[in-house]
């Protein structure tokens, strides 16, 4: 197809400091795959030259800025990118500029004179009043938020980048959403044209992966694992995650079961001491995409635990539902597009009473091998309606070209 398209994130792998590394790799294998002219203009954290790095592999060209590894990374790549953004849209005869909040604000408004403007909103004011008014429901949690410095910076900085995002949607051709909720909160944050928001899921990209059995720790959990029901999160350890919800409430179940607990964050020491003081929580840290991949096929009986305060498009979720893999998920609002085809149970975080019940239900699912099995079968069914790659790439031209907007 003739058509290029430039894609803009301070953060691409090996450099990966949450879910937007992963989320813009994926739309460049996608775009490369569709044999589609991609460049990813992106930032270096160990090139100490001053030189723009540039990077080939076959459809793909990746231009790396150099910048120090200090904080707000974001900002810092944001005023590199203002130099010489428009100077790579005429170099490389761009026709998409295919951007992530925060980095141009009303600098869109002379971008989109050389070309289409796109943007993804990951998340939005609405989101982040929920996250407070949960995370300061009662005492202990505000405690645990508090103890989390990732939940409290993002508030500090709040106003500014709220404002900033405000003029990259005024001034965007276009802006795509990973999922429904996150499009409405758009709307209502930002009133935004609900005409200019395009829902655009992520891919789910499952690669071959090899055995774990040489990650002896990992695969010593999974042997344990395998002969009971098992509980499964992987993740960051944050206040947001409700990862806490899950530790208060494994103690007081009736039945037999395992809880296996996977990521990296500011509440891990919480998981480390609960591990210690129960033998059946397991925690086994932070590991590679692959391996989680091969945890998943794994497992015989397994739930995908989600208490979250609030997500867009959850990617351990949903790489969960495309191995089969069902779910246990807070009941909150932005959940529920994520079982409409009765994938998962419902649960009410705040209660730990019902956190014990639908734990409880969840463990009678997967000793029944008949509801178990068909609740696998509709968890892999959502992901082939919702997140196959034909799908994901028909919609995402659709954007770049302006043809979703005319249909």
């Amino acid at each position: 197809m003739d058509l290029r398209v430039l894609i803009l994130s301070h953060e691409y792998p090996p450099f990966v400091f949450g879910g937007l590394a992963t989320y813009v790799h994926d739309l460049t294998k996608l775009l490369n795959e569709a044999g589609i002219e991609t460049i990813v203009l992106t930032a270096s954290y160990t090139n100490k030259n001053d030189k723009l790095e540039e990077i080939y592999d076959k459809n793909l060209i990746i231009l790396r800025i150099p910048l120090r590894n200090i904080p707000f990374k974001a900002r810092w790549f944001s005023l590199k990118l203002r130099d010489i953004v428009v100077e790579i849209v005429k170099k490389y005869g761009i026709d998409v500029v295919h951007t992530n909040p925060f980095y141009l604000g009303s600098y869109l408004k002379t971008l989109k004179k050389y070309a289409r403007t796109v943007i993804t909103v990951h998340g939005s004011w609405y989101a982040s009043v929920n996250h407070l008014k949960y995370a300061f429901r009662s005492f202990r949690n505000m405690m645990y938020a508090f103890l989390d410095y990732t939940f409290l910076i993002p508030y500090l900085s709040s106003p500014y980048s709220t404002w900033i995002l405000k003029k990259e949607l005024e001034y965007s051709d276009a802006i795509i959403s990973p999922s429904i909720h996150t499009k409405y909160e758009t709307v209502v944050s930002h009133n935004i044209d609900p005409n200019k928001i395009f829902v655009v899921r992520p891919p789910i990209f499952l690669e071959d992966v090899k055995s774990i059995v040489n990650e002896n720790k990992v695969f010593d959990l999974i042997i344990n694992a395998k002969t009971k029901p098992t509980f499964l999160y992987a993740g960051r350890l944050s206040v947001i995650k409700g990862i806490h919800h899950i530790l208060e409430s494994i103690e007081m179940l009736t039945h037999d079961c395992n809880v296996l607990i996977f990521g990296d964050g500011p509440m891990k020491r919480l998981v480390e001491a609960y591990s210690r003081k129960y033998e059946n929580i397991i925690y086994g840290g932070k590991v590679k995409p692959n391996t989680w991949h091969e945890i998943l096929r794994s497992l015989y009986k397994v739930f995908f635990i989600y208490p979250s305060y609030w997500e867009a498009a959850p990617r351990a979720l949903l790489e969960a539902y495309s191995n089969g893999v069902p779910a246990l998920l807070s009941s909150l609002y932005w959940s529920r597009e994520y079982g409409v085809l009765g994938q998962a149970i419902y649960v009410d975080i705040l209660s730990k009473n019902d956190m014990i019940t639908k734990l409880n239900r969840a463990i009678e699912i997967m000793e029944n091998r008949r509801e178990y099995n068909d609740m696998r079968k509709r968890a892999r069914k959502y992901i082939e309606l919702f997140h196959s790659k034909e799908k994901v790439l028909k919609n995402l031209i659709d954007v770049y070209t302006g043809e979703l907007k005319k249909r």
